[in-house]
């Protein structure tokens, strides 16, 4: 048993640790996409969105942000 919670607070650290090196890079990747654009709010994944304007979902361009960066070592 002790064993088993010492590993799995070892995981939940590392999932932390993951998370906050994700949520840089995004964020990273959101600071260049959304450079000169008018764009008032952004939604994290866990929020439902009703409806929005076309052309208005940034998804696809920070995915490519992010990649580039990664390609670049950042």
């Amino acid at each position: 048993e002790r064993a088993t919670a010492q590993a799995q607070g070892e995981m939940q650290a590392l999932q932390r640790q993951m998370q906050s090196v994700v949520q840089t890079r995004v964020k990273a990747a959101l600071d260049e996409v959304l450079k000169g654009q008018d764009v008032q709010l952004v939604l994290n994944f866990e929020t439902t969105v009703v409806w929005s304007a076309p052309g208005s979902d940034i998804t696809t361009a920070v995915v490519e942000r992010m990649n580039a960066l990664a390609t670049r070592g950042n």
